[in-house]
């Protein structure tokens, strides 16, 4: 990681204005406010937050869906962060989340043209498993990534 003094923590929901911030810098289509506030109260919900030197420049979001899937919902740092190996701790630390609670198998969704972001995932392990068309509102195709995660 070329970011020293990196924490990575649980969500809460005092942390919520500033998520909330680095989604409307990250995404076309932000999630509202409301479903972000619900994530981090659900029990089968992963939402970590990185933090550099008490400011939080990140998030990830992953779901314990049924016995051993999970469900990669959303990852994203403030793009004044990006590229400085933050996005990576997140995911590795998310994963290692939902491997302690069961997880085997670990899929996402990204859109098709987001190659970076189709690169970070392929860096851990991901592979691309298919295609959902008209997946996002303005009509951009989803590729689907699925991880196998490693039991022992």
């Amino acid at each position: 990681m070329n970011c020293p003094h990196v924490a990575i923590r649980r969500a809460l929901e005092q942390d919520i204005e500033r998520i909330v911030k680095i989604e409307r810098l990250s995404f076309r289509y932000p999630y509202p406010m409301e479903l972000l506030k619900s994530y981090i109260a659900r029990s089968n919900a992963c939402f970590l937050v990185a933090e550099v030197d008490g400011e939080i420049v990140g998030y990830a979001i992953a779901e314990h869906e049924r016995n051993t899937l999970g469900h990669l919902i959303s990852i994203a740092v403030s793009p004044q962060w990006r590229g400085k190996g933050i996005g990576k701790a997140l995911l590795r630390a998310v994963l290692r989340k939902l491997k302690e609670r069961g997880v085997q198998k670990v899929y996402l969704e990204v859109r098709k043209n987001n190659l970076i972001a189709q690169h970070l995932y392929e860096s851990v392990g991901f592979k691309c498993t298919g295609e959902i068309p008209n997946y996002y509102p303005d009509g951009e195709d989803a590729v689907i990534m699925v991880l196998h995660l490693d039991p022992s």
